[in-house]
Formats: C-alpha cells, sequence, structure tokens
C-alpha cells in the first residue's frame, strides 16, 4: 500500500467473506502509509465440506473519526476457491 496523492497517516484494515468455519486475519491490522500488511484465511476445524467459490471482501479505512477526511475507505474482493 503506498500513498496517494500525498496522503500520510494510519489506515485501519479488516477482511471478511470467505467460507463457513473460516477466520480472514490481517497483519497489522493497520499500517502508516506507505506500509504493507499481509492477509490469512484459515480454516477452522479444517473439513472436506464447501467446496466452493467464495469472495472475501478486503477493506481499507483512512481517517476514521477524523473530520478533515471523513474516513476514506477502499474496499476490493478476491475469489478464493476451496477444492
Amino acid at each position: 500500500m503506498t500513498a496517494l496523492d500525498g496522503l500520510s497517516g494510519s489506515v485501519s484494515l479488516g477482511c471478511g467473506g470467505g467460507p463457513p468455519n473460516s477466520t480472514c486475519t490481517i497483519s497489522p491490522s493497520s499500517v502508516i502509509l506507505p506500509g504493507t500488511a499481509q492477509a490469512t484465511v484459515g480454516r477452522y476445524p479444517p473439513k472436506n465440506v464447501d467446496h466452493d467459490t467464495f469472495t472475501l471482501t478486503f477493506t481499507g479505512t483512512f481517517g476514521s473519526g477524523n473530520p478533515a477526511t471523513g474516513g476514506l475507505t477502499y474496499t476490493t474482493s478476491v475469489s478464493l476457491t476451496v477444492k
């Protein structure tokens, strides 16, 4: 993640979606621009069910609670196929 148009500060990161009995975590849960993070999707407990394609949604929120920015949010989605 890099600063866009000179923005700097903290971005809170989140993710959701995916198969039942799964979790999506991002580490670290926030970054200072420019920064990087890694997402991990884990299935708990692992099962041989729910074979399908799922949509994971990743969100970055900048300036949440800051009246000057109004809380900018960017969301992107990716497909996860469980075989």
